[in-house]
């Protein structure tokens, strides 16, 4: 059927564009500074996206029972289970996030070396904004367990456009710190429209 077609192409189309994010501050950087500083702040990215690790890790169970009560039309329960899995990833990555942005410099000198400090800011700033949108991937599973990947495609399109217009505007500004927060904000941009989308569909 057309939809499946649809919803498959869309979710090829979305994943294409969410790499984008990944790599636009980076390339930007590059662009502007050197491969140098790119590697630098490359370092940061690299290390603030391990906060998604152990959060995904906990969808893979949450995910096929989404789907089984999303069959039966168990809304309520449904509900209930996304609350759930929210909780339980908000307890599993506060502290590593807080880890990461509190002794980001630390951290740093541990892995690298003192002379990379200059990456422990845009780290900090990375790992708040991946923070929350950690808190909003249960939204994101549930847009896709409703059929709906064209909003996810919609969501990282926005997002990707912020992040490549603002960073183009802010990294000759403010360098690498200036990426950070740009990126970080595209991150509360997916989240919250994560947010919006699915409480549109499941209304």
């Amino acid at each position: 059927p057309a939809a499946k077609y649809i919803a498959v192409i869309s979710l090829v189309f979305s994943a294409s564009v969410y790499l984008l994010i990944r790599w636009a501050d980076t390339l930007i950087i590059g662009y502007f500074y050197g491969p140098v500083l790119a590697g630098i702040y490359d370092i940061a990215n690299l290390l603030s996206l391990a906060l998604f690790l152990l959060p995904e890790a906990i969808l893979y169970i949450f995910i096929p029972i989404m789907i089984n009560l999303h069959k039966k039309k168990r809304k309520k329960d449904f509900e209930r289970l996304l609350k759930t899995s929210i909780f339980y990833i908000f307890i599993i990555s506060l502290i590593p996030a807080l880890i990461m942005i509190l002794f980001s410099k630390l951290i740093i000198e541990i892995l690298l070396d003192p002379g990379y400090a200059e990456v422990a800011l845009p780290l900090a700033i990375l790992s708040v904004g991946i923070f929350f949108r950690i808190l909003f991937i249960p939204h994101s599973k549930a847009i896709l367990v409703y059929g709906k990947s064209i909003y996810t495609f919609y969501i990282n399109i926005i997002a990707t456009i912020f992040n490549i217009i603002f960073n183009i505007i802010f990294i000759p500004i403010y360098g690498i710190v200036g990426a950070a927060v740009v990126t970080s904000l595209s991150y509360f941009i997916i989240g919250i429209l994560s947010y919006v989308f699915y409480r549109r569909i499941s209304y």
